[in-house]
């Protein structure tokens, strides 16, 4: 193993880096190609190891409140007759603080990274080798806490500093018996990599909440459709362009109790759908986010001058999957050479010396939440105008409530 590495170091090293000869010679700063490609890697890894806990708030709130407002009263006429109800509910949560952070990790795992054969990932295995043992050393520091997406705008910052790395890198043994030029390839890769890789920021929300329109249609056979939809649109920059549909079919199982049973019962299942697109940020990142939801639930209701009382207990589940386009940080990318900055904050492409992130990378990541939840509401209609409120007990409670029309 020893050898493949020395063979990939040096076919490598020996001729691609850029010296610090090279760059006096153009009186510039360059952009050390091998430094790039290394930064470009750990940022995948980051962005794909801290990824899940960043978004993991978001889908659990996704799944409580998208499976809010399905029922408000579990009575559904044994006859087939046509009606429609047409409402509108709201739903809203709080975020709490531990749904705010997350503890943030620094890739370590070299499993497969080297075995590809490419010598810029023998390299990098041995930078998550050296990150591994820096941490059990107190060497490098990990951050406290890093935002989740509902959490403060302040980014966490990982703190790589390049002498340690240095340091541990002439250690290795590949390194000790390598021709001086590889050597300062080597030193200069290292030396031009940014002491720090930044974590994104949250968007400082302590409430949740959202609206649909919904449609229900009956009944034949003691049985209900409802349809919820909204059409491509934008709420907001930070969100970007969102899709949604749903629909569940909803039976009476009271209607087998006989004439008059002392309460209303039904089972519903449901499906929605959901598609986000947005650009994101300066670097203008792009992400495509597509979910299926579902729900099973059972509940019943019973009614008495004018007001209903209704609870049912519902199983939910969501599956996110995401791709996330993005280029490196322009801050990092000012470290790195690949823009050049031009005053504080302010930054410029100029190619070809200063050509940008020209290589975007794309991250697939796949979430999941699995709920449970028990609610309870109260409805109060006025023919053929129905007003109901209820709250939802879950690993994220939700509270709904809404107008609802018959005709």
């Amino acid at each position: 193993m020893k050898l493949v590495y020395l063979v990939c170091l040096f076919a490598l090293l020996s001729g691609a880096l850029s010296t610090p000869d090279a760059v006096a010679q153009d009186e510039q700063p360059v952009a050390n190609e091998t430094s790039v490609a290394l930064t470009r890697l750990l940022a995948r890894d980051i962005f794909e190891l801290n990824s899940i806990p960043f978004l993991e708030p978001l889908v659990i709130a996704a799944n409580a409140s998208t499976n809010a407002g399905f029922f408000r009263n579990a009575w559904i006429p044994k006859e087939d007759t046509l009606y429609f109800r047409f409402s509108v509910v709201g739903m809203g949560g709080l975020i709490g603080d531990n749904r705010q952070y997350y503890n943030p990790n620094l890739p370590t795992d070299t499993t497969g990274v080297a075995a590809s054969g490419q010598a810029i990932d023998a390299i990098y295995a041995q930078l998550l080798l050296i990150f591994q043992r820096g941490i059990e050393t107190d060497n490098i520091n990990l951050p406290d806490q890093a935002a989740t997406i509902f959490g403060p705008t302040e980014r966490a910052v990982f703190d790589i500093p390049t002498e340690y790395l240095l340091e541990e890198i002439r250690k290795n043994a590949i390194y000790v018996i390598l021709p001086q030029a590889a050597k300062d390839n080597i030193d200069a890769a290292i030396e031009s990599l940014p002491e720090q890789q930044t974590l994104p920021g949250g968007a400082d929300m302590s409430v949740i909440a959202a609206a649909v329109p919904q449609l229900e249609i009956g009944a034949l056979w003691g049985t209900e459709l409802l349809l919820r939809y909204i059409p491509p649109v934008r709420f907001d920059d930070n969100v970007g362009d969102i899709t949604f549909f749903g629909a569940a079919v909803r039976h009476s199982i009271s209607q087998y109790f006989g004439d008059a049973p002392p309460f209303d019962l039904a089972i519903q299942g449901a499906y929605q759908t959901t598609s986000i697109e947005n650009t994101v940020g300066v670097t203008e990142a792009k992400l495509q986010a597509d979910a299926d939801i579902f729900n099973v639930n059972i509940h019943g209701s019973k009614t008495w001058d004018g007001f209903t009382a209704y609870s049912g207990l519902s199983f939910e589940r969501i599956e996110v999957n995401t791709d996330y386009t993005y280029a490196l940080p322009f801050e990092t990318q000012i470290a790195l050479n690949l823009v050049k900055e031009v005053a504080p904050f302010q930054y410029e492409v100029v190619p070809p010396d200063y050509p940008g992130d020209t290589a975007p990378q794309t991250s697939s990541v796949t979430l999941e939440d699995n709920n449970l939840k028990f609610i309870a509401g109260v409805m109060y209609s006025f023919d053929p105008v129905s007003i109901f409120v209820d709250y939802s007990f879950s690993e994220f409670n939700i509270i709904s409530g809404g107008l609802m029309v018959s005709f």
